[in-house]
């Protein structure tokens, strides 16, 4: 015999006490968009409060696809923040040549970097 389990009632962290806060109804605008109204379950706390639910990208693509819903879709590649490009894509250290304003022009580009002085600590 299966086991009934109750159904999740959709809640959050109430956002002044931290108690749990219940979806009372909801409104839908959009396929894509749609209002909660929640309550705070504390009721020292009683906040009642509109949240917002958006569908904002694919993670697999659907088997039935609505041809008037157009989501991006997450790949391994763009689900990750993009990170700076490396240094070493610039022909001089930002810290050296150029860097003091546009009155030090950068050599052009057959030019060779100056030569580095080393420095010797003196003891």
């Amino acid at each position: 015999m299966q086991k009934l389990s109750k159904p999740r009632i959709p809640a959050i962290a109430c956002p002044h006490c931290q108690g749990r806060a219940i979806v009372r109804s909801s409104e839908t605008f959009t396929p894509l968009y749609r209002e909660l109204r929640l309550r705070c379950e504390d009721d020292e706390c009683g906040h009642a409060f509109v949240a917002s639910l958006s569908v904002i990208r694919t993670v697999t693509p659907s088997q039935k696809p609505n041809p008037s819903i157009q989501l991006p879709l997450t790949t391994a590649a763009n689900a990750l923040p993009p990170r700076a490009p490396a240094n070493d894509d610039m022909p001089y250290p930002a810290n050296d040549i150029g860097s003091c304003g546009p009155e030090v022009p950068l050599p052009a580009a057959n030019d060779t970097a100056p030569p580095v002085t080393p420095l010797v600590a003196e003891g």
